[in-house]
């Protein structure tokens, strides 16, 4: 076998089916057919998704040249049409009947589908490509001058998730949050809750717990304006960059820094209208949604064909436990951790944990692992969010947290963006922290040298 570097980009919390979408991109588009080997591994309550170190950074380098020579401008439009084209596929599909189907005519459309999904993955991975590329670049050219930073990494547009986080807060303010508005709200917007396509939809349940976290409506609604003065100063900043490649590349993040949050925007719409298709093809195998997605796709047409053989038990054993392996180009799957056999095992006994600073401070307090929106209801005021990622509906814990900690992240991360705006000290890119601390640890957040420690 291969002596593989591994290289950790993100983890997630994704069914087979999704994440053999996004491990099979980057395959044969020309100047980006790459990575030929890839790992999705258990990591916790997360997948961990990696890359061979050396075949990503051919992509780095081949992605940059590509971008070098892209009109910003154009290419953002171009960037954002394609999530629009991918949401409106969806949409479209959600409006058929699909009891009306045959297995057969179902499996040609699973097969539309399944290759909508994994070129979407390409598309969006272009923003990690990003955040690894230039964005690494800028943050190692301006470390140390974090008003250079915030310019440069200030989304220029407000995206859609926000505006639609600020009906809510204008609910409250208005006093318009009774049983019905809610209801009425859940129903408009219930694809919001979902990062893949077996997530529950937004609930009434769910904007309750967020209206308690609405205390200072005037704050809140100012976390979702534009920041006009960063916004100014970037302009001027751009402006007096003389080298011409370097301005291309700032030019890339800071667009990026709007991209990389708007992809939310159209892609968890998209899952949510997958739902019906996959719960049509789970009545006709006597499985559920969630079960019918920890299949691959092949294996789906399969069940569906012939009648066979029967998955189910193969099924309950991938929900307790699987992996991933894209060797060469080919995908595998295992009912089990292979983890020990590709990887060297993280020292989670370790009592320190280095990332990056995006927001400075110094803390001490209870740390509280957080993954996903149904696990909000767990975190305290004053504790230490702990999280792989955070996304947009994390704004209403990150206001009430001490400090913040990220396995992930860059400059143009939702974590440092927010952290700096609410002046929350914040570590990012430890790649290991969600696996290190446990609920309830007390940790000093040395937000001056990027320490995390153990007490």
């Amino acid at each position: 076998m291969k002596n593989f570097v591994w290289y950790k980009l993100w983890a997630r919390k994704y069914a087979p089916y999704m994440a053999s979408a996004y491990l099979l991109m980057y395959q044969t588009r020309r100047g980006f057919n790459f990575l030929r080997n890839k790992l999705f591994v258990p990591d916790g309550n997360l997948h961990s998704f990696y890359a061979d170190k050396g075949e990503f950074d051919k992509l780095i380098k081949s992605a940059n040249k590509f971008l070098l020579k892209q009109n910003v401008k154009r290419l953002s439009a171009q960037y954002e049409n394609d999530f629009r084209r991918l949401r409106k596929f969806g949409l479209d599909l959600a409006k058929r009947d699909w009891s009306k189907l045959d297995n057969k005519k179902l499996v040609s459309v699973l097969k539309k589908i399944t290759a909508r999904t994994r070129e979407s993955g390409e598309v969006q991975f272009l923003s990690f490509i990003v955040l690894e590329g230039f964005g690494r670049e800028v943050e190692k050219r301006y470390a140390g001058k974090k008003e250079i930073l915030e310019w440069i990494s200030t989304p220029h547009r407000l995206t859609r998730l926000a505006k639609i986080r600020r009906e809510l807060v204008q609910m409250v303010t208005d006093g318009h949050v009774s049983e019905q508005d809610l209801s009425e709200y859940a129903k408009k917007y219930s694809w919001i809750a979902g990062y893949e396509i077996i997530d529950n939809p937004l609930s009434v349940a769910d904007l309750k717990q967020e209206v308690k976290q609405i205390i200072d409506v005037n704050r809140e609604m100012a976390l979702l304006e534009l920041n006009k003065e960063n916004l100014r100063q970037y302009v001027r900043f751009i402006g007096g960059i003389k080298d011409k490649k370097w301005k291309k590349a700032v030019e890339i993040v800071h667009e990026f820094a709007f991209l990389k949050e708007m992809r939310d925007d159209y892609r968890r719409e998209f899952y949510f209208c997958l739902r019906s298709f996959f719960t049509e093809i789970g009545e006709r195998l006597g499985m559920s949604l969630e079960q019918v997605n920890y299949l691959l796709s092949e294996e789906i047409e399969t069940a569906l064909l012939t009648g066979g053989p029967v998955y189910k038990k193969l099924v309950e054993e991938r929900q307790k436990k699987y992996s991933l392996f894209v060797d060469n180009g080919k995908l595998k799957i295992f009912n089990r951790d292979i983890s020990k056999e590709f990887l060297q095992t993280s020292d989670k006994s370790a009592k320190e944990i280095k990332g990056d600073v995006a927001s400075k401070g110094r803390v001490v307090g209870k740390v509280r692992i957080i993954y996903h929106r149904g696990e909000f209801s767990k975190f305290k005021k004053g504790e230490i969010l702990v999280t792989a990622m955070t996304h947009p509906e994390f704004m209403q814990i990150m206001k009430q947290s001490s400090a913040i900690i990220t396995d992930e992240g860059g400059i143009t991360c939702h974590a440092a963006i927010i952290s700096r705006e609410l002046g929350i000290p914040c570590i990012i890119g430890t790649k290991i922290a969600t696996q290190v601390l446990k609920d309830g640890d007390m940790v000093e957040v040395d937000c001056i040298n990027g320490i995390v420690s153990i007490i």
